[in-house]
């Protein structure tokens, strides 16, 4: 609107906007089509900041059938981007002098609850932040009522049971991803300042920087604009509550909103919040791969690129910045998919000059349904975490302690992968050809089970 009120005064940045405009539409139908056309994606909000220019770039639809696109005011769930929210908003109670980055966490919690050290380091504010707690992923006692929506009921009486109960596997300093102790930070955070969550991240974050739509409960105006969640197989999901741990995934948003919040990291200089939005950029944590975690910021290999990703049982987001590059990227889909962090990290790699070759889709093969009651059984992969493979019709099914069921598809003669993260499993057969065990490949890992006897 701006270039076309003053095109002739201004022709020549005018064709430069074009020009790059039409740059970005390419390299994002590029990386984006071999996605839609192999299925596992509903909708997609992209948006990317390059050189002080936004673009926001749509496809797919809000609901199945609706012919409907998504736009910039479309709602997703960010899930896992809001532990980044998490992070800044304990840059800020530092900032303000409420706590400090190395306050044991048993000081914010209630006199009721003690916690259990693991030797004599305690658990601190900063280690909550860099997932080197020692706190497990998931807590062992939460509810699953509603696996469509593992969260909802699990409230601050059991994560306050959970905390004094729970003895820690692991020293502090090591990383382990948890869901569990981002929730908890922002639940401390919140009772630190006497508000909800929701109302700090307003008060604190969104209303600075104009997000008016980045909430974690929605009033009936904006449901009308949020998307219908998906899981990757294009099946109609469910939106999730993270009731106390809001902090680790209960954030919704729009493409607007995150290109502003984008813009605000990219140029915190231009915010009121640039304090906060700076530290939250500080290494705490470094790790063996040339990575590194701020305050829940993760750090990429090339030390200036700053992500999160994010994924609910029907949503998934990636988020990237890169002051150097004067360079932004957000993807929001509505399906529960890893894939949408492939394709933003393409994307990001395309706009910034790298020649990357768009996502290849995996496709099943043909196998005799028959052959499938042979992987029937629970296999544990730790004492916590187990997958129970079933059979529904000619249906591969797993399901992980606290997860949704999903479908698994055959790539070779007792090898599936997922459609809903990047990873496989290969079922492994003793001399006699009974399935014995499986290993879960996922983020470079191996993981096997073996199968439980009845």
């Amino acid at each position: 609107m701006h270039l076309l009120q003053f095109t002739a005064l201004f022709l020549g940045s005018l064709c430069v906007a074009v020009g790059q405009a039409d740059r970005i539409q390419g390299i994002v139908d590029r990386q984006v089509q071999p996605w839609l056309d192999g299925a596992g994606v509903m909708g997609l909000a992209v948006g990317i900041l390059e050189d002080g220019e936004s673009h926001q770039l749509f496809y797919g639809e809000v609901e199945k059938g609706s012919g409907q696109r998504p736009n910039s005011d479309t709602i997703f769930e960010i899930g896992s981007i809001s532990k980044v929210f998490t992070g800044i908003l304990l840059a800020d109670l530092v900032h303000r002098e409420l706590l400090t980055l190395n306050d044991e966490l048993q000081k914010h919690l209630p006199s009721d609850v003690s916690l259990h050290a693991h030797g004599d380091q305690p658990i601190r504010l900063i280690d909550l932040a860099t997932h080197t707690s020692g706190l497990p992923r998931l807590a062992d006692n939460m509810p699953y009522s509603n696996p469509l929506d593992p969260y909802a009921d699990y409230d601050a009486q059991l994560l306050h049971r959970f905390l004094s109960a729970h003895k820690l596997r692991r020293g502090v300093g090591e990383f382990e991803y948890s869901n569990l102790g981002m929730g908890l930070l922002g639940h401390i955070l919140a009772r630190r300042a006497n508000l909800s969550y929701e109302a700090l991240l307003v008060e604190r974050i969104c209303a600075p920087l104009g997000m008016v739509d980045t909430l974690t409960s929605l009033g009936a105006t904006r449901m009308g604009r949020f998307a219908k969640p998906y899981t990757s197989d294009d099946e109609p999901s469910s939106y999730w509550d993270l009731n106390v741990l809001a902090g680790a995934g209960g954030i919704r948003s729009t493409c607007n909103d995150m290109l502003k919040f984008a813009k605000a990291n990219l140029f915190p200089i231009e915010t009121t919040i640039a304090d906060i939005l700076e530290s939250a950029h500080t290494v705490h944590y470094n790790q063996k791969n040339g990575s590194a975690l701020g305050l829940a910021w993760h750090r990429a290999g090339d030390r200036s690129t700053w992500w999160h990703n994010g994924q609910t049982g029907g949503f998934s987001s990636y988020l990237a910045v890169n002051k150097e590059r004067k360079l932004a990227v957000i993807v929001l889909a509505n399906s529960g998919t890893d894939k949408t962090t492939v394709v933003g990290e393409k994307i990001f790699q395309s706009v910034a000059g790298m020649n990357v070759p768009p996502i290849v889709m995996e496709k099943a093969i043909e196998i005799d349904a028959a052959l499938l009651k042979d992987y029937l059984g629970t296999y544990p992969l730790t004492p916590e975490f187990k997958i129970a493979v079933t059979v529904e019709g000619e249906k591969l099914m797993i399901q992980a302690t606290g997860q949704q069921k999903i479908e698994i598809y055959p790539k070779a003669p007792d090898e599936f992968f997922l459609k809903v993260v990047n990873a496989k499993i290969v079922f492994h057969r003793n001399e006699d050809g009974v399935v014995e065990k499986l290993v879960l490949f996922q983020g470079g890992q191996e993981l096997p089970g073996v199968k439980e006897v009845d």
